[in-house]
């Protein structure tokens, strides 16, 4: 398996497969220009044969052929490249997204792992001055129960009990008190707000997924073009093709044909992009993976 890319790599490949989609889709309107010219120089041909100039109109004819055939030749190789473009981009968005997750999710860990240590830390440091403390805290309530036996004492006797001086007080409470407190909580207010992000998600994520489908049964588009394809998200994809199997077992028999070969051309459709995405879309090999035709 081909080493997991990260996010920033595959951001670049992104912006670079769609920089490409701008370059074709400028390919195809200079494609279109070049019918345009064709079909001129086809009027033409058409007005020098009305006027007798048959070597004119034979020149403009050829000419109109040969840019149709120009044109026809680079349509072809369009006709091949944008399919294995958009699989590509696709593929490299779905990658984009887990490795944005994954990278977030490995800096949550390492932060975590170094709060972690830092408390061990702190606890090993500061278990002696907590023993201290709590030693402490006794020697004061036992002095306090002897100045209180003394005064009972001297009562009878009519003498005096001179006040004894106390320590000086130290220390940071709130610093200790936190301490003593234990391992860090999950703000409840974060927490609510991250279920209500998750169950809001899982509600758009079924609508998605319904309307794909219910948009796949009724597309007059090609299954590479169509709605199921176009999701971004792979595991989005994938629930979608499979909530569209079951449709089809509901569809009426005359129409199950077309729409299970569809659901097998959106299964190879679905593969291809996995391990296109897997593969690492053809760009680790060092080359181009899809060279611009020439104009």
């Amino acid at each position: 398996m081909a080493a997991r890319r990260s996010s920033s790599k595959l951001a670049d490949d992104l912006a670079k497969y769609e920089k490409r989609a701008l370059e074709l889709q400028a390919e195809g309107d200079r494609i279109a220009v070049a019918h345009g010219q064709a079909t001129e120089l086809r009027d033409q041909a058409a007005d020098a044969e009305l006027a007798n100039d048959l070597a004119a109109a034979d020149r403009f004819r050829a000419d109109a052929s040969k840019l149709d055939l120009a044109a026809d030749n680079r349509e072809k190789e369009l006709a091949s490249l944008i399919p294995r473009l958009e699989a590509l981009i696709a593929a490299t968005k779905d990658g984009l997204e887990r490795a944005t997750f994954d990278e977030t999710l490995a800096q949550r860990d390492a932060k975590a792992a170094s709060a972690a240590k830092l408390a061990r830390g702190i606890a090993s440091d500061l278990k002696q001055p907590l023993a201290d403390v709590q030693k402490l805290a006794g020697l004061r309530a036992e002095l306090d129960a002897l100045d209180t036996q003394a005064r009972e004492l001297a009562k009878p006797l009519g003498a005096e009990v001179q006040a004894f001086e106390d320590e000086p007080t130290f220390g940071d409470q709130a610093a200790l008190d936190l301490l003593q407190a234990g391992a860090r909580q999950l703000n409840a207010a974060t927490k609510a707000r991250a279920d209500r992000a998750a169950e809001k998600w899982a509600i758009d994520r079924a609508q998605m997924i319904e309307r794909a489908v219910r948009s796949q049964m009724g597309s007059m588009l090609s299954t590479r073009n169509g709605p199921i394809v176009r999701l971004e998200s792979g595991s989005l994809r994938r629930d979608a093709i499979d909530a569209f199997a079951k449709a089809i077992k509901r569809a009426p028999e005359r129409a199950r044909p077309s729409f299970e070969q569809c659901l097998k051309e959106l299964r190879e459709i679905a593969e291809g992009l996995a391990e296109n995405a897997e593969a690492g879309g053809g760009a680790e090999q060092g080359r181009d993976p899809l060279p611009l035709i020439a104009a």
